[in-house]
């Protein structure tokens, strides 16, 4: 599949950004992996929803430089499943992602109570991680 069938699916749109909308998703990526990392007293349901905040920003800032968005605002699962084809992420990885996803839906709409710090660090670590690859990926 490539995103020029996505577009014809209608999942996603062309768009054309600006440099400083992408920078902007950068920069917001790189607050909430901060925070999440640096904030005392932030409960692991907070600390999973900032470091899963960045992995949408560093998705949408891919799907932006390759000149498309998601046509429905919110389609997170959207953004997500297009870093395989913006920047190469693997399935097994795109999986791990999509279930922060579905965990952090979980935990908005059931209970805050169902994320554990160990669930929360794990989403953090692999937010930095995509972070240092989406950076790399757009200064080449």
């Amino acid at each position: 599949m490539s995103l020029e069938t996505w577009e014809r699916n209608r999942w996603i749109d062309a768009h054309s950004p600006t440099d400083s909308e992408i920078a902007a998703l950068i920069e917001t990526a790189e607050h909430a992996i901060d925070q999440a990392d640096s904030l005392m007293g932030l409960s692991p349901a907070w600390k999973m929803k900032m470091a899963y905040d960045a992995i949408l920003c560093c998705a949408r800032a891919c799907l932006y430089r390759s000149g498309y968005r998601a046509s429905r605002t919110g389609d997170h699962y959207r953004e997500i499943q297009s870093l395989e084809l913006t920047i190469g992420i693997a399935s097994n990885r795109i999986d791990v992602l999509d279930g922060f996803r579905q965990r952090r839906n979980a935990a908005t709409y059931e209970s805050f109570e169902i994320i554990s710090e160990e669930e929360a660090l794990h989403t953090l670590r692999e937010a930095k991680e995509l972070l240092i690859k989406v950076k790399s990926w757009l200064d080449n």
